[in-house]
């Protein structure tokens, strides 16, 4: 069998596999015990963050370790949820295109009288309409979460223009960019968005690790419940060996991809002239 859908999940790459078990092997510590084992883990934990950081153009406390993209999503938009400053009942515009992680959390807390949701239509473009995103806000809308690409069209949102739309207000941007990152320079939406979602399977990394990019200026305020893991936001540890595969998968992904597109571009460019 050929296997080509690398848009549900990509196999881990051998090199992963490989690094996989030498670290689980040899840093098999909690990295938040006080003894050797747990401070190797730790260490290998915060390298791992700041290589991450680095290609999202940030500091590594900008970033948050998860278990996998669904995490990613749930704690983004509870954590920017809890930074807003704007009280009672909050209002979220989201997508009828989003992951089910997104939209079916967010139908929940509708469900439950929580929050007050507005899932936008998608056109025959495979994208929002920008205007009916405007017309869509409250003045208690505290959060606007859209895709980047979507998984089964490839649709990729507006994401500056709707950005151009919320930097006057108070109103928080979330992307789920697991689709887009490391096929797409994800430099290109940094400025645009206050939160990224990514995860690690689709660019062959293992699975069962994520991560969250909040924009220096979002406030983490640390969970409800008391918890001293990233940054007061979730409530269990992550494996070292994970976050470690998770940056050194990404950053290799993403290098290997630039130079395809590089080289695509140049064929692409070529092609025309002949």
């Amino acid at each position: 069998m050929i296997y080509c859908d690398y848009a549900a999940t990509a196999p881990m790459s051998d090199i992963a596999l490989e690094v996989y078990q030498e670290i689980a092997k040899n840093f098999y510590g909690n990295a938040s015990s006080l003894h050797d084992a747990g401070g190797k883990a730790k260490n290998i934990l915060e390298q791992s963050r700041a290589i991450i950081a680095k290609i999202f153009l940030a500091k590594p406390r900008q970033i948050v370790f998860t278990s996998g993209g669904t995490e990613s999503n749930l704690l983004a938009i509870d954590t920017l949820m809890r930074a807003s400053d704007i009280k009672g009942k909050k209002h979220i515009i989201s997508s009828e295109a989003e992951h089910s992680s997104i939209y079916y959390y967010l139908k929940t807390l509708a469900k439950n009288e929580e929050i007050e949701v507005t899932f936008l239509p998608i056109h025959p473009n495979g994208q929002i309409n920008s205007k009916e995103l405007i017309d869509a806000i409250q003045p208690n809308t505290c959060l606007v979460s859209i895709q980047h690409v979507n998984s089964e069209t490839g649709s990729i949102q507006p994401i500056k223009t709707i950005s151009n739309y919320l930097k006057h207000t108070k109103i928080y941007f979330h992307s789920d960019a697991v689709q887009s990152f490391g096929k797409i320079d994800i430099s290109s939406i940094l400025s645009y968005v206050d939160c990224i979602t990514v995860s690690s399977h689709k660019v062959s990394g293992p699975k069962g690790v994520g991560a969250i990019y909040f924009d220096s200026k979002v406030i983490l305020s640390p969970h409800p419940v008391m918890t001293n893991h990233e940054h007061g936001l979730r409530l269990v540890q992550l494996m070292s060996q994970q976050s470690l595969l998770f940056q050194l998968q990404q950053y290799k992904h993403v290098i290997k991809l630039s130079k395809t597109v590089n080289i695509l571009v140049i064929s692409v460019k070529y092609l025309l002239k002949s």
